[in-house]
């Protein structure tokens, strides 16, 4: 399976693609999987410049369920790598896409609910959050997306609650980075009173994740430039 065997990390993706085509030329799962390596590989322009194509000359067919599920994950998919480039507003319609097509997924409402909050949109963000919320949103991800309303709202303080609860929460380390740079992000916003509780903040979270990440060094850098 072209899926299990990215996940695993060890693979020729342009040629895992192509031997997937030549042999069932109509099915949308090489799709899928070319356009989620990009995007774990932050290629993010290559990323949406390839589901967008893919989607705008479909070459596959969309008939089954498992079919509509994997065009609704290319919508998300591209609609993540437009966040990434802070794109909000081109997220949020491909996430509408993606929730089109799978209307229950709770990640979906999830990364909307995040992007309305990135562009301003603090209702929109909270209904999707309820959304996501009746949808089965674990908890982990829930608070995620409160701290980026409360972000959104400049409540700098009750964002950081909600992204330290988030990370103690998550076994996922894709979220748990996720909510560190979210947290990095609260703390440059305020004030130089909260100078010492950032530095104690990025210090303890130096070598969670095996390398130390640039962004963590950077910005206590940052933290220690400003305080001295």
């Amino acid at each position: 399976d072209i899926k299990k065997t990215i996940d695993k990390g060890d693979y020729d993706i342009d040629s895992l693609v192509e031997e997937a085509q030549s042999i069932l030329p109509k099915r949308i799962d090489s799709y899928e999987a070319k356009a989620e390596s990009l995007y774990k590989s932050e290629e993010y322009d290559e990323c949406i410049s390839y589901v967008s194509d893919a989607i705008a000359s479909p070459k596959y067919d969309v008939v089954t369920e498992n079919d509509k599920n994997s065009l609704g994950n290319m919508f998300y998919i591209i609609g993540n790598a437009y966040y990434e480039n802070e794109d909000y507003a081109s997220a949020i319609a491909n996430f509408q896409k993606a929730i089109e097509y799978n209307p229950k997924n709770p990640l979906f409402y999830r990364d909307i609910s995040i992007s309305e909050a990135k562009n301003g949109n603090t209702e929109d963000a909270i209904t999707y959050l309820n959304y996501a919320i009746d949808n089965g949103l674990e908890e982990d991800s829930i608070q995620m997306a409160k701290g980026e309303i409360e972000f959104s709202k400049s409540n700098y303080d009750l964002a950081i609650e909600s992204f330290e609860r988030a990370f103690e929460l998550s076994t996922d380390n894709s979220v748990k980075k996720r909510d560190m740079v979210l947290e990095i992000n609260a703390y440059k916003k305020m004030g130089n009173e909260s100078i010492d509780d950032a530095i104690e903040f990025m210090k303890s979270r130096e070598g969670e994740f095996g390398n130390t990440s640039p962004y963590l060094i950077e910005s206590i850098a940052d933290m220690y430039a400003r305080k001295g």
